[in-house]
């Protein structure tokens, strides 16, 4: 049957009708906000009010609609997949708290995990969010999508050395140590973006990160090529 049957990717099992159903969910759950799709939140939270979006949920968003578009039995669907991310991506032109940018506290671009919050700069959803959008730029072959990694992942590079305290990461700019699973996100994220784009910043960050995680006991992470 479909649902058995392999996806185009070898050694992938994937049950095609249900992938189909779920990327269709994820578009139907959308709604139009500021000129652009996004993913919204219905709840109050950490003093915002709802509605609010975060810049790491749109981009993962984007992102697993970019991998879609490298399925084989999806082709069918591949041109409302990319034209429904192209139109999520305005989340990242326009500022907080519609959007998610905002000014980085090194001067360049930053994207937020909440968009009520304009000066709460937390690392490892910054790091997911560049890591979708040079997804969906690649993948999609959007140079929208890149145009908007490429203007934030300066900052980015600037910033993160700001989270290591030494023994481990911090959580948010200033803020206290990251809890276990947020230490393992930041550090997957910035390898990540290391193997992507061999940036300095990324692998060394992305390494050294690693390294606290194993001398806690944590997982051996994947590690990033030399530079």
């Amino acid at each position: 049957s479909s649902r058995a049957a392999e996806c185009d990717i070898p050694g992938l099992p994937c049950p095609r009708e249900r992938l189909r159903r779920q990327l269709d969910t994820l578009i139907g759950l959308s709604v139009r906000r500021g000129g652009f799709r996004a993913w919204e939140y219905y709840f109050d939270f950490g003093g915002g009010r709802a509605p609010w979006i975060s810049g790491m949920a749109q981009a993962t968003g984007i992102q697993s609609l970019a991998f879609a578009l490298k399925l084989g039995f999806l082709r069918d669907r591949h041109r409302t997949y990319s034209r429904f991310a192209y139109r999520s991506l305005g989340a990242y032109r326009r500022h907080a708290p519609i959007g998610v940018r905002t000014r980085g506290y090194r001067g360049g671009v930053h994207y937020l995990q909440y968009s009520f919050a304009p000066r709460l700069y937390i690392i490892n959803a910054f790091l997911q969010t560049l890591v979708g959008l040079y997804d969906f730029g690649k993948i999609g072959r959007s140079e929208t999508a890149t145009r908007r990694f490429r203007q934030a992942d300066p900052e980015a590079r600037r910033e993160l050395p700001d989270y290591d305290t030494g023994s481990w990461t911090r959580y948010s700019r200033g803020g206290a140590e990251s809890k276990f699973v947020y230490h393992v996100f930041t550090t997957k994220f910035a390898l990540r973006l290391c193997r992507r784009t061999k940036a300095r910043a990324y692998c060394k960050y992305g390494r050294r990160f690693a390294e606290y995680l194993e001398r806690r006991g944590g997982p051996r992470l994947s590690r990033a090529p030399a530079r």
